[in-house]
This record gives C-alpha cells, sequence and structure tokens, in this order.
C-alpha cells in the first residue's frame, strides 16, 4: 500500500488545493500527523514552509487526537539563506514526539529544519549538508549549535566551513540521524515509529522529551537535578502507576495522561 515516496508526499493536488503544506493522518489508529509539502512549481504565491510548519507542529501539542507527527524533507524543500530560527526554535518545543523523513539531498534550511526535530530517518540515497558558505552566507536557524551538538566540533566544522554534504550512513554513523533505510520502506518505518511513540503515556512523554533536551543546554549536573525532578513527579501520576500495576499483570497499560 506504501507507494513511491516521492509520488505519495507530492501527488496531493486534490487535498492541497492552494495551500503549500498538507497535513494527513495516518498509522494504525489515525493519530499521526504526516505533513508534506507539494513541489515548489506548484506553489503560488510561495509560502514560508518553515514558519508554516512550525505553526502545524505548535497547534498539534494542543490536539489531542493527534500523538506524533512526521515532516517529509526532500531535496525540493526551499533553501534559500534566512534565518528561521525562531520557528525552529518552536518545533524544538513541541511536546510530542516529532520525526523527519528524509528524501535525496537537503541542505542548508531544510538540514537545520530536520536538526530541530526529534527523531531523523533518512533513504540510503539522502545526503545532508549546511552549505550556506557557498552562497557568501553561513547557517543562521540553528546550524551552527545544533550540528556540532550531534555530530561533534570536527565534523561540524568541516561542513559548515566547506559546505560539503555527507551521505546518510555517514550522517547515522556521526550521529545526526538514527536510521539508514531503503527508500521503499521510508515512510512505513516513519509511520511505525510514530505509532509505537503514540501507544506511551502522553503525559510522561513530554517530561522525558524535556529531560532530553535539557541536556544540550545545561551542565550535567544541572540536567541530572531536572531529570531527578521530573523522575520523581512521574510518582504522583495515575499513569505511573497503571504502568506498574499493568506490568505486574502482564497486560497492556491503558494510559490516561493523568
Amino acid at each position: 500500500l506504501i507507494r513511491s515516496f516521492t509520488h505519495l508526499f507530492f501527488a496531493r493536488s486534490s487535498s492541497s488545493s492552494s495551500k503549500a503544506i498538507v497535513v494527513e493522518m495516518v498509522g494504525k489508529r489515525g493519530d499521526v500527523a504526516l505533513v508534506s509539502m507539494p513541489l515548489p512549481s506548484t506553489v503560488y504565491p510561495p509560502v514560508d514552509c518553515p514558519h508554516e510548519i512550525s505553526e502545524i507542529l505548535s497547534s498539534h501539542d494542543a490536539i489531542s487526537s493527534i500523538r506524533s507527527t512526521i515532516i517529509a524533507l526532500t531535496s525540493s524543500f526551499d533553501t534559500q539563506p534566512k534565518r528561521s530560527y525562531g520557528s525552529f526554535h518552536k518545533i524544538a518545543q513541541c511536546t510530542k514526539p516529532t520525526i523527519v523523513l528524509v528524501d535525496g539531498d537537503i541542505s542548508g534550511v531544510a538540514t537545520e529544519l530536520a536538526m530541530s526535530c526529534d527523531i531523523i530517518y533518512a533513504s540510503d540515497r539522502s545526503t545532508f549538508a549546511l552549505n550556506q558558505i557557498l552562497l557568501g552566507s553561513m547557517p543562521g536557524s540553528g546550524g551552527t549549535q545544533r550540528l556540532p551538538r550531534a555530530v561533534g566540533k570536527s565534523l561540524a566544522m568541516e561542513m559548515i566551513l566547506s559546505g560539503a554534504p555527507i551521505s546518510a550512513s555517514d550522517a547515522m554513523q556521526a550521529g545526526l540521524i538514527s536510521k539508514v533505510l531503503p527508500v521503499h520502506r521510508l515512510l512505513k518505518e516513519g509511520i511505525r515509529l510514530g505509532d509505537r511513540a503514540g501507544e506511551k503515556s502522553s503525559l510522561i512523554q513530554p517530561m522525558a522529551k524535556e529531560a532530553v533536551s535539557h541536556a544540550f543546554e545545561t551542565s550535567l549536573r544541572e540536567g541530572l537535578l531536572l531529570e531527578g525532578r521530573l523522575f520523581e513527579s512521574t510518582f504522583a501520576t495515575e499513569d505511573r502507576r497503571e504502568g506498574m500495576v499493568a506490568h505486574v499483570e502482564q497486560r497492556k497499560p491503558e494510559w490516561k495522561g493523568q
């Protein structure tokens, strides 16, 4: 049932009408939001995709029927130098899981967008670059901060100062992405991940996200203190009790988000 990645994400003119970005509900429970964009030639007037995507993801936090969001990125994404820090910061602050599926050569703003999300899967034909230097510019939407946190100083410097891309396999080895897949499996595996994430407690999951995200912004001591506070706060929740009881009774937990 899964068609080719590019076809599935871009052959939706009937549902997108004049909108540049399409949101569809997918997954076995229909609670995974799939965000995709049409080819640039089909969009008139041009749309500020980073801003639109950030607004969409922020709105998903307030919709209880949405448990996770998948963003499809291909080489057609607008990579013109622009400062989208505010938009990408909003994406990074989303409390629900955000998953990026990459197919093709992405660079500049597209790579910065991917890094602002929680998890990145890529097809085996994908590459990643921060190539603003080739246009007489530099990353301005979080690239100089998020890339070294993901891959270390040396590789980050090499990518940013030369503008050269790295392959999906090298990106996974460096820690930038978590999985490389054949293109025909990319969407299926992304939705499967969204389904798995959506099965967990909607109350505890944001706490775990906050703790992990905090690790990149503070000292180990402060991070451990935050983790401890969040961990202890779970003991006062119904979901913590339900999880423990379900484990003892060897059944699936029924989360209440309380």
